[in-house]
């Protein structure tokens, strides 16, 4: 595992976790890479025994069909303590689309 993750366990009492997807394909289609490191991240944290929050950002039309997939996931986590599904929003979208940091995605959805 990271070296980084090794350098801050013993320190560390509670990691949070963003998981948009845990197929690998949906997490690059919705952020742009793969998703293998923050998963592998999360399994060695656990086996760690370090407690671990999850945070679900819900995008309908890029992850609400790795909801179930993702609550697969977290059932093999024996240190999991808090699951939060956020709601989807888009209040930046258009500051961001205007600075050119997103594309308008509107038409994508």
């Amino acid at each position: 595992m990271g070296e980084a993750v090794d350098d801050v366990l013993e320190y560390t009492d509670t990691f949070l976790f963003d998981i948009k997807a845990v197929d690998e394909q949906t997490h690059i289609r919705a952020v742009g890479q793969s998703n293998k490191i923050i998963l592998d991240n999360l399994r060695y944290i656990d086996k760690a025994n370090k407690r671990i929050e999850v945070r679900i950002p819900f995008v309908p039309g890029y992850n609400d069909m790795e909801i179930p997939t993702i609550a697969n996931l977290l059932t093999e986590l024996k240190t999991l303590a808090c699951v939060k599904l956020l709601p989807y929003h888009d209040f930046a979208q258009d500051k961001y689309t205007a600075v050119g940091v997103l594309r308008d995605s509107s038409s994508d959805r």
